[in-house]
Formats: structure tokens, sequence, C-alpha cells
């Protein structure tokens, strides 16, 4: 499990910046690795599965808001008809 809660301190270069945190449940096979690349890269498993994560979260949050939108126009639409 990667349990991060409350709020964090990151450093990136000389800067430092809180991000919010909350936990999660992972495989233990997930959090291994997460652990050995964070350790090669200097860097916390958060910051690691952050930067993995986002951008592929919002793509798939975008997708489905799409897909969302797209349902919902249809069935406004087929309302109006009625």
């Amino acid at each position: 499990m990667l349990a991060i809660e409350g709020t964090t301190v990151s450093t990136e270069g000389n800067t430092k910046k809180k991000i919010p945190m909350s936990s999660i449940k992972l495989s233990s096979k997930v959090c291994e690795s997460a652990r050995i690349v964070a350790a090669y890269r200097g860097v916390t498993q958060a910051e690691l599965m952050a930067e993995i994560l986002e951008p592929a979260l919002a793509k798939m949050e975008r997708e489905e808001r799409t897909k969302r939108d797209k349902a919902q126009a249809e069935a406004d639409k087929a309302q109006a008809k009625k």
C-alpha cells in the first residue's frame, strides 16, 4: 500500500512546495517497483506516481467527460422529439 496522507514537501531543484496528498491502496508489486524507480531517480514515490498518473488520468477524464456529454446530448435530443 502506498499510504500518503496530509501534506508533504516536494523538492524540485532548490524550491520547495507543499503538495496535498491522500492515501490509496496499490498492490505490493506496484509499490515495490515504484520504490525502486523512485530511488533510482532521486524522487519520492508520491512524486513518481503523480508524474506517471496525472497525464494518463487527465486524458481518461477528458475522454469520459466527452462520452458522458455526448450521451446526454443524445438523450436531450431524443427527449425533445417526444
